[in-house]
């Protein structure tokens, strides 16, 4: 099963929360890429997951929570949402850790990461699945990957905690801003284009490509003017 190297962050802004990732698979052993999506809607629901590591696994993984049925009533509290999906994954999980004992002599052992972002009980929220199979909530802002360390040096740099204050415009700007850096830094394994949804209380949109280029342009210019500001200071 290929190995992919990955960026996948989400965001809260003011009304709801942001999911992105770059868009391409790696099997690092082979030396080959292909495109592929990370981040998924599961059904109508206002539920978008996504995962890294194994792709075979990952795709086991999304069609696991898929499968599950879900109905409106179980998006009245977080905790119904958390306790669905970890039900879905735990065989999943048990499988990786029966194919990883003993464990495994190199860096290409079969190991699974995921965040979902959802709206339930009237709030957003962003859940993670740890590569032990431990799930968790996180208040503000998540990464996984191999791109995950950058992200979150970006995401402090932008304002941390405090973009949940802004708006959904500024905070995609900030989330694009955050994934174009850990791509940059993170030359082998991750690419653009990028993969976006958007999760309000109104439900679920997906950014295409059309609806992200303005704000990555807006990025570029974004940067390009800190960058002239500060060469045009005097000490």
């Amino acid at each position: 099963m290929a190995q992919s190297a990955t960026v996948i962050a989400a965001l809260k802004f003011s009304d709801g929360v942001l999911i992105a990732a770059d868009s391409q698979a790696s099997d690092l052993a082979a030396q080959v890429r292909w495109p592929v999506g990370k981040v998924v809607r599961i059904g109508q629901h206002p539920l978008v997951v996504g995962f890294g590591g194994s792709m075979g696994m990952g795709d086991r993984a999304k069609k696991a929570i898929a499968d599950l049925g879900l109905r409106p009533t179980t998006f009245k509290k977080c905790e119904l949402i958390q306790a669905a999906i970890d039900r879905a994954l735990e065989p999943i999980y048990e499988a990786i850790q029966t194919n990883n004992k003993p464990p495994a002599p190199n860096v290409w052992a079969i190991g699974l990461t995921g965040l979902a972002v959802f709206w339930a009980g009237d709030a957003a929220h962003i859940l993670e699945r740890e590569i032990n199979g431990d799930s968790c909530f996180h208040n503000c802002f998540h990464a996984i990957g191999s791109g995950s360390q950058t992200a979150y040096a970006v995401y402090r740099t932008l304002g941390g905690r405090r973009l949940v204050e802004v708006d959904e415009r500024r905070a995609l700007m900030a989330l694009l801003r955050v994934l174009r850096t850990s791509v940059d830094v993170e030359v082998f394994g991750v690419s653009e284009p990028f993969s976006a949804f958007v999760v309000t209380a109104k439900g679920v949109h997906q950014l295409i490509q059309d609806e992200l280029q303005p704000h990555l342009q807006a990025v570029g210019e974004w940067e390009s003017d800190e960058q002239e500001r500060f060469f045009a200071q005097r000490v």
